[in-house]
């Protein structure tokens, strides 16, 4: 079991404490909940982008584009 979930873990980051180098990294959610409401908290917590699981390999590698030229 995780000591942290993904919103604990995206301030942690945001936060500098996983190191400063870290801090802008760019963080994509895999989650089974698409529920517009989860999305949204998602984003409001410092996520670029949701995805949906099951994963499309094709839908994650253009994600990881898109944040490479962020």
């Amino acid at each position: 079991m995780p000591k942290l979930d993904g919103y604990q873990t995206i301030e942690t980051i945001s936060d500098g404490i996983a190191g400063e180098r870290y801090k802008n990294i760019c963080i994509i959610a895999l989650t089974a909940n698409t529920m517009k409401e989860q999305q949204e908290q998602c984003y409001s917590s410092g996520m670029n982008d949701v995805l949906a699981k099951s994963l499309n390999p094709n839908e994650l590698e253009e994600k990881l584009e898109q944040c490479s030229v962020q």
